[in-house]
């Protein structure tokens, strides 16, 4: 399960606009929103993970499911990351911003 917080945390932008709209959704974000804020708080922290996660994938002493899993939340990463460029550079963040703001 902790393989998968990464890609969680990076479309967790994506989810805000709907916490926002519908506030009782806001329990199940918060301790997204967290974890999101400890990311944040150790400079580089989501690319530390990431290219951590690259080498546990890599390790053939771990168990075969755990590699799996690791490279799977890789891909989901990177699968994330084109819709956010997109955004960012369409929208100039602004979507984000007013979510970010609204909490």
């Amino acid at each position: 399960v902790f393989a998968y917080v990464l890609p969680l945390v990076d479309a967790l932008r994506f989810g805000m606009p709907v916490a926002v709209l519908f506030p009782i959704t806001m329990p199940f974000f918060l301790p997204f929103l967290w974890i999101n804020m400890l990311f944040q708080s150790i400079p580089f922290g989501q690319v530390i993970l990431f290219f951590g996660m690259q080498f546990l994938s890599a390790n053939a002493e771990l168990p075969a499911l755990l590699r799996f899993n690791l490279r799977q939340a890789i891909q989901l990463d990177i699968a994330i990351l084109f819709p956010t460029l997109f955004s960012l550079f369409v929208f100039r963040g602004e979507m984000f911003e007013e979510a970010a703001n609204a909490v």
